[in-house]
């Protein structure tokens, strides 16, 4: 702009990266708004557009703001190689862990609204979703730092494992949120009604059955010994802090009460939990 400017052939200059569609590369876009002179020059304009693409090209390869330093290196030709060579590799030689994406388990059927009366003064609009809010009772979590820790680092462990099925909900418009409160496990369910139970479920059987991997646990400054003590103790604590709890579910949105009640019930006859004592 500093040349094109000063000649009145430019009024304005904007310069990105622009997405063509989903899947395919980006285009580098340069939009320079131009006066009646500027376009008839704008084969100058043009011809000065490529030397100082050159120019940013050959300059220092700093990041401007935070001095961040960067290099453009050729890919090597073994590895064009490997790459075309897995390209062209038949379907019987394919890694079986490799597949296209499944069934999304998660797309609503019958996304409705449930017949019911409407207050004129109602904010929200009639939508057909739903949250669905799972209270887990238990004294357990807070009863030392020691427990608190192995619950926290429990939840983080659920939420790792269920990083296949939240993504699939998220797209559909399901989301969870899991947490630690004063009175035990916070579990928070959202978006359309007709498959959230489905997420509510994988929810809590991926607690029950999850499998500690030790690959999945690091425990900074723990020598071997101390690591597997501290393994045992977070798979032991999984069945105490699930065993015994007492649940309470909470439902607010386009749901009857007979749904509510099943969600208990399901969440129920997954734990399989012991009563709670009432003084707890």
């Amino acid at each position: 702009m500093s040349y094109i400017r000063p000649k009145g052939w430019a009024n304005s200059l904007n310069a990105g990266a622009y997405p063509v569609c989903p899947g395919t590369p980006g285009i580098f876009d340069v939009q320079v708004r131009l006066t009646e002179d500027g376009l008839k020059n704008y084969p100058e304009i043009v011809k000065i557009l490529f030397p100082y693409i050159a120019l940013l090209h050959n300059s220092c390869m700093k990041e401007k703001w935070y001095g961040t330093e960067y290099r453009h290196d050729k890919i090597p030709d073994d590895l064009m190689q490997e790459c075309k060579k897995a390209f062209a590799v038949s379907p019987q030689d394919r890694l079986p862990t490799l597949h296209l994406p499944h069934k999304n388990q998660f797309i609503p059927n019958e996304p409705e609204v449930e017949k019911q009366e409407m207050d004129e003064q109602a904010l929200n609009p009639r939508v057909p979703r739903a949250n669905v809010i799972v209270s887990l009772k238990t004294p357990l979590f807070y009863a030392s730092a020691e427990n608190n820790v192995k619950a926290r680092l429990f939840l983080d462990l659920v939420r790792d494992a269920l990083e296949m099925y939240s993504y699939d909900a998220e797209l559909a418009g399901l989301q969870y949120k899991v947490s630690l409160d004063s009175r035990g496990l916070f579990l928070d369910v959202t978006g359309y009604n007709d498959k959230l139970p489905v997420l509510l479920d994988q929810i809590f059987t991926t607690m029950r059955d999850l499998d500690i991997k030790k690959y999945r646990l690091r425990l900074r400054g723990a020598g071997s010994g101390a690591f597997e003590c501290h393994l045992e103790g977070i798979r032991l604590f999984q069945k105490q802090m699930l065993g015994q709890v007492f649940i309470e579910v909470y439902v607010h949105g386009n749901m009857y009460k007979e749904d509510a009640l099943k969600a208990t019930d399901m969440v129920a006859s997954i734990l399989k939990p012991r009563v709670l004592p009432k003084a707890q």
